[in-house]
């Protein structure tokens, strides 16, 4: 578990100017998701309705994202839900097929177009990956950046209400069944893994088989195990913020024709887990991908 972050008099007193000063209508307010859960949980979600975004340049903005997100690493400290998790769709022997069905390559808009399967936490990463998303878009106006967020949880209020660029488009659902799930991937070009720490279920060998390069953290064992640096995705440790910045240029400004080689590597580096005669239950090579994942023992 990490240290827990202290909040100095300094932040503190931004915090309440930030929420006492604002201008917007109550209507914007931070809103985090209400569910039962700890004291801390309990104390974040009641804190965040209290707080109103500031007006101001995407920088000030950006900057008050970064505050806000020590914020909340202050109150969870490992206190972080993943009750949505316990809901997700696993994916059934006839399902795997599904993955591989959908046509590799990409062409236009859906060629980078990302995707995020998982919860909504700040173990996850999900707001520092935002937040390179928002810069990069914000420095190359002309190119659209296109997130779908696929989850639930104690940020999903939180990604919801940041200003973005006009060219950052961000959408919200509920991870669907294994079937939809592999119709959403096939409308997508990359797949998004910037977890901090591994997390309990992963759709990685799936979006592979459909063809999505990964952005993937080095701090995910199941990235570690399936991802090739330039051959498969992008790895990256999402501490590291140049790190990110990079690897996320990378993806986005790469050419069709480089991420159609990528999603063939992408889909043959799982595809013995997704072919053969599903009868009963998956392939062998699938059990070992997800066992080695589930128990933390891949390299």
């Amino acid at each position: 578990m990490s240290e827990p972050v202290i909040l100095d008099d300094v932040d503190q007193a931004r915090l309440h100017n930030s929420s006492r000063n604002s201008t917007q209508s109550p209507q914007s307010r931070f809103h985090a998701p209400l569910r039962t859960g700890n004291g801390a949980l309990a104390f974040m979600r009641k804190g965040l309705t209290r707080l109103r975004l500031p007006s101001g340049p995407l920088s000030e903005h950006r900057d008050h994202l970064g505050l806000m997100k020590r914020f909340l690493m202050s109150r969870l400290d490992g206190a972080a839900s993943a009750s949505n998790l316990a809901n997700s769709p696993q994916v059934s022997a006839s399902e795997h097929s599904a993955f591989i069905e959908y046509p590799v390559f990409r062409s236009g808009p859906s060629a980078y177009r990302m995707v995020y399967v998982g919860e909504l936490t700040p173990r996850s990463g999900v707001l520092d990956f935002f937040s390179c998303s928002a810069n990069w878009a914000d420095a190359n106006p002309s190119v659209s950046v296109e997130i779908i967020w696929l989850g639930d949880g104690d940020l999903r209020g939180i990604l919801r209400a940041q200003p973005a660029p006009k060219n950052l488009k961000q959408s919200f659902d509920p991870i669907p069944d294994a079937m939809g799930l592999a119709a959403i991937f096939a409308q997508c070009g990359l797949m998004a893994v910037p977890y901090l720490t591994d997390l309990p279920f992963s759709w990685l060998p799936e979006a592979m088989a459909t063809g999505l390069p990964v952005l993937g953290s080095r701090r995910a064992s199941g990235v570690r195990q399936l991802v090739t640096q330039g051959l498969t995705g992008w790895l990256f440790d999402p501490r590291r913020e140049e790190e990110l910045a990079h690897a996320f240029s990378e993806a986005l400004t790469a050419t069709t024709e480089q991420l159609n080689t990528m999603r063939m590597a992408a889909r043959e580096r799982v595809s013995a887990a997704f072919t053969g005669s599903y009868v009963s239950e998956p392939a062998p090579e699938m059990k070992d991908i997800r066992g080695a994942m589930a128990n933390g023992a891949v390299a």
